[in-house]
C-alpha cells in the first residue's frame, strides 16, 4: 500500500502545477475561512503594524494569495496601501475577486499568476509577502530568488508557513495524521472531509513536515543567510527577509 501511495503522490506532483487543484478548491476556501480568525487576523495585525512603522510601503503582494482572505483582513486594518495577490488556481481568484467586489475593497486587485514567474519589472514591489506556499514548492530557493527580484531594495518580504515543525530524525506519521484529522473535522461537508483526507493520502499535502533544518538549508542556498530571521511559532513558520 505504501508503494502505491508513493507512485501516486509523484504522479500527480508530476501532472499538476504547484497549485490547489481545480476540483479541491471550494475545499480549500472553506479551510481558509476556518483559519481566518486564528491565523489571518493575526498575521494581518503584524504586516500592517510593519507597513505603518515603515511609511515607504505604497504596494503588497501577496504570493499564492488563494481565496484573498489574508489580503480582506489587511485591507481592514490599511486602507493607503495597493493590494494585489496572485494564484495559480482560476477558480480561487474568481472567488477571491468576487468576494472583493461584495465588501466593495477597490484598492484590492487578484490576478492569475506563477509563484516560480511573477509578472513585475525589478525592484517593484514595496512590500512581498506569502503564506501557506513555501512548502508546496518544488524549488523554493528559486522562488525565493525570484519573490527577491521584483522586491525593492531595503524592504521586506515575509514567508509564513504551516510547517509541521519536528527535527529531522524523528517519525512525522502520527504527528501529521493527528494534524490532517484535526483540519477535516473543521470541515463541514462530509464530501469535503472525505476529498481531503484522500488528498492527504495520496501525496501529503499540506502542511507536510518541514524541519527547521530544511527551513535553514533553503536560506543557505539561497545565499540570504545573514539577510534573514526565522520564527518558530509552534504552529507555523516566520521567515523575515530584508533585501539588500
Amino acid at each position: 500500500m505504501s508503494i502505491l501511495k508513493k507512485i501516486c503522490g509523484k504522479l500527480l506532483g508530476f501532472l499538476l502545477p504547484e497549485k490547489i487543484p481545480e476540483f479541491a478548491a471550494e475545499m480549500y476556501i472553506n479551510l481558509a475561512k476556518n483559519a481566518k480568525t486564528e491565523f489571518f487576523q493575526g498575521i494581518a495585525k503584524e504586516i500592517t503594524g510593519r507597513i505603518n512603522k515603515r511609511c515607504d510601503v505604497w504596494n503588497l503582494l501577496d504570493i499564492g494569495t488563494g481565496p484573498g482572505f489574508l489580503l480582506f483582513e489587511i485591507a481592514e486594518l490599511e486602507s493607503d496601501v495597493e493590494l494585489v495577490g496572485i494564484d495559480l488556481s482560476e477558480k480561487l481568484i474568481k472567488f477571491a475577486k468576487g468576494e472583493s467586489e461584495k465588501r466593495d475593497f477597490g484598492d484590492i486587485h487578484f490576478e492569475i499568476g506563477d509563484a516560480n514567474h511573477l509578472n513585475f519589472e525589478d525592484d517593484t514591489c514595496d512590500f512581498i509577502i506569502s503564506s501557506g506556499v513555501l512548502h508546496s514548492l518544488k524549488n523554493p530557493v528559486a522562488a525565493i530568488k525570484e519573490w527577491l527580484r521584483v522586491l525593492k531594495p531595503g524592504h521586506d518580504l515575509w514567508i509564513y508557513d504551516p510547517a509541521v515543525l519536528i527535527p529531522n530524525q524523528q517519525s512525522d506519521f502520527c504527528n501529521g495524521k493527528r494534524i490532517f484529522d484535526e483540519m477535516a473535522k473543521n470541515l463541514k461537508s462530509r464530501k469535503d472531509r472525505l476529498l481531503f483526507r484522500l488528498m492527504c493520502w495520496i501525496s501529503s499535502l499540506p502542511p507536510r513536515p518541514m524541519p527547521l533544518e530544511c527551513i535553514y538549508k533553503i536560506i543557505q542556498d539561497a545565499g540570504l543567510t545573514e539577510l534573514v530571521s526565522v520564527e518558530n511559532r509552534g504552529s507555523y513558520v516566520k521567515i523575515a527577509i530584508i533585501k539588500k
